[in-house]
């Protein structure tokens, strides 16, 4: 007779689909990262390797002479990998009595906190950098007040910076930057933004003004995600300041979530042996390796700014 001990293989794999399911739409800071898998006994360290850029070839070729050779030059930086993850223990009764597919409701659960842990420490990353910018001119993050808002001024400083870094634009032409729901509120009530956005497009449902996203706008695309930084208390006045990320292509590097990556485990009652003796207890976790590293540090512009209340 078959039971779910003995089919316990088949209930992990599909709580491993749901899983990895949940996780992977809430990397948000992760999706324009260059990517570097982590091949089995490769070590916990992983290599990204930066080219130098050429200088302009100035020098008038001789006639029928061989000009010197160009050189590259390249340089290397290392993501050192941590594992990091989490579990759920519960009773035989509870997966009997409850009303709701506890077991279930369990792995999506377990999936979002994969994925939100994550992107929190790829954001975390990208935040630590020394290439920022405050809102309003200001000189320092505890100068920055609730009046210094992200505004079109600031989204065209990063993206001069970002120009004279000779960053690369992502997708479409365009840079992307990470913001938070409380920046898109006062961005999208900013004149330029808005006079932009109706010559753009008339109120029609591609109208940002009318759909309530921030999709594209003086050169960047913008990604908005609850997660982004906010530096609690910091600012002038001790408000919060705000963080919004500006990159270009390959300026970070992280290791893909993926489902040879990201491991889960379920236990049913009994697999314990001797420490469940009645077969009463149940564990449900998952455990990720994850590395991540700041590739190109004038590629990465925060820009650190108050929000209205």
């Amino acid at each position: 007779m078959e039971t779910a001990t003995t089919l316990s293989g088949r209930i992990k794999s599909t709580y491993d689909l749901r899983l990895l399911d949940r996780a992977l739409p809430n990397l948000i800071f992760g999706q324009f990262a260059q990517e570097r898998n982590i091949p089995e006994g490769g070590g916990r360290s992983i290599e990204f390797t930066k080219y130098g850029s050429l200088t302009a070839a100035t020098t008038a070729l001789t006639e029928g002479v061989v000009p010197t050779e160009t050189s590259l030059s390249t340089s290397t930086v290392n993501a050192t990998v941590s594992q990091y993850g989490a579990y759920v223990k519960g009773t035989d009764a509870l997966i009997v009595w409850a009303i709701d597919p506890i077991l279930s409701e369990v792995s999506g659960l377990l999936g979002e906190q994969a994925g939100l842990t994550v992107d929190t420490l790829i954001r975390n990353t990208l935040v630590a950098g020394t290439t920022v910018q405050y809102a309003g001119s200001v000189g320092s993050r505890g100068g920055v007040s609730a009046a210094n808002v992200l505004s079109a001024t600031e989204v065209r400083k990063a993206l001069r910076t970002l120009q004279k870094a000779n960053a690369r634009p992502i997708t479409g032409g365009d840079f992307a930057m990470f913001i938070s729901p409380d920046a898109h509120y006062d961005l999208s009530s900013d004149s330029t933004y808005v006079n932009a956005s109706m010559h753009a497009r008339p109120r029609d449902e591609e109208n940002p003004l009318w759909t309530g996203q921030v999709s594209r706008f003086l050169g960047f695309t913008f990604v908005m995600s609850s997660n982004a930084p906010v530096f609690t208390a910091a600012g002038a006045g001790s408000v919060d300041v705000h963080a919004a990320i500006a990159v270009g292509a390959d300026a970070y590097g992280v290791t893909p979530l993926e489902a040879d990556v990201l491991e889960t485990y379920y236990e049913p009652p009994g697999s314990a042996g001797a420490l469940d003796p009645l077969h009463q207890i149940w564990s449900y976790g998952w455990k990720i390796q994850h590395g991540d590293v700041r590739l190109q540090e004038g590629w990465i512009v925060r820009i650190e700014h108050g929000v209205t209340a």
